[in-house]
């Protein structure tokens, strides 16, 4: 099995809008620690069909092993729904049922939402990241061209994102004990 810590930026928010940057990260199932190097696909550096169709080999979306690309992030079913959209725009066709519904993920969205006491609102990375977490302006800093501020705030996400991924999972780990003590 192969952990992935997975986002996408847009230019935007609907689900249709151009992919700005697909990001991904190797991480050890176990202890949830990076492996390697964050990898940042640029369309400011070549296109959004390019980053896609290069995504799309890494990813697998077809592949007979749902396990070749696990990914692990947050509120992962909007960056698949851009996924599947984007590669639609570039012609190529995923099964959005297989996208979806037949390959493992791990999404930390519930998380979230149980830390902020069962309250959807403020339930995102940003409690996580604190002053770093400044997506809504990406495309602003798109548009002006400060690539350099997108790529450090991608950066910072991952960051976050994998330093709650191995904290948290230690804790499922004993809340999995505890439980299974309880039964007994």
């Amino acid at each position: 099995m192969s952990d992935y810590y997975f986002d996408v930026e847009t230019k935007g928010t609907p689900i249709d809008s151009e992919l700005v940057s697909i990001q991904y990260w190797a991480t050890n199932s176990g202890s949830g620690l990076p492996k390697g190097d964050l990898v940042i696909l640029k369309a400011w550096e070549s296109s959004e069909e390019q980053i896609v169709r290069e995504f799309h080999a890494v990813f697998q979306p077809e592949s007979e092993n749902p396990f070749v690309f696990v990914p692990i992030g947050e509120n992962l079913t909007f960056d698949l729904m851009v996924m599947w959209n984007a590669w639609k725009r570039a012609g190529i066709e995923v099964s959005l049922e297989k996208l979806l519904y037949n390959r493992p993920k791990i999404d930390i969205k519930s998380d979230l939402v149980r830390m902020c006491g069962g309250n959807f609102k403020g339930a995102s990375l940003t409690m996580l990241c604190g002053n770093n977490a400044e997506g809504g302006e990406i495309p602003k800093w798109y548009e002006a061209k400060e690539f350099a501020k997108i790529e450090a705030y991608v950066r910072a996400e991952a960051e976050e994102f994998l330093k709650y991924y191995k904290m948290s999972l230690p804790y499922f780990r004993n809340l999995k004990s505890i439980m299974q003590k309880e039964r007994k």
